[in-house]
């Protein structure tokens, strides 16, 4: 699974002005996974859920201050 994101992610601002920032990108990925403390995408049953989880994490992080960039995100998994 490929998480691709435009610096929206990273940049997304709370109303305090601190950043999101790729730490946070990654611990929501390491915590997210069905099992949690995982530290792969593959923890991840499908794209959606990944997708939502980050969703939801930058969404509690900003707290409902005024989005200052565009944010798009784009999960690839492979089924081979």
């Amino acid at each position: 699974m490929i998480l691709l994101y435009t610096d929206g992610l990273t940049e997304a601002m709370n109303a305090n002005g601190k950043l999101f920032g790729l730490k946070r990108v990654e611990e929501t990925i390491c915590g997210g996974g069905k099992t949690g403390g995982n530290s792969e995408l593959s923890a991840f049953a499908e794209p959606q859920q990944l997708l939502d989880t980050m969703s939801h994490a930058v969404s509690e992080f900003v707290n409902g201050a005024e989005q200052s960039d565009d944010l798009t995100m784009l999960v690839i998994k492979y089924k081979g």
